[in-house]
Parts: C-alpha cells; sequence; structure tokens
C-alpha cells in the first residue's frame, strides 16, 4: 500500500493497493529512493 503525501502528512484519501509482488518491489525500491535522498532529520516539523 502507498499514500501519497500531501504537506508533509500522508492522503489517506489516494492511495495504491496490490498483492502482486511487482507491485511490493516498486514500493521498496520507492522507499529506499525517499530515504537514500532525503533530509537530516527536522524535529521542528514534530506535531504535538
Amino acid at each position: 500500500m502507498y499514500f501519497f503525501p500531501k504537506n508533509g502528512e500522508a492522503d489517506l484519501t489516494e492511495m495504491f493497493y496490490s498483492d502482486q509482488d511487482v507491485f511490493h518491489e516498486w514500493c521498496l525500491d520507492y522507499f529506499r529512493y525517499c530515504w537514500y535522498n532525503s533530509g537530516s532529520f527536522q524535529e521542528n516539523k514534530l506535531k504535538e
């Protein structure tokens, strides 16, 4: 399952879902792309 982010938060109104292996691989590839290309952690973006 993949949720599209809006304004730094997951938008739960739109998503992709599949039980196919190729989709799971795509999700993992996309996660790794985001993870390895992300900046440093910004604590000031945390919300209570």
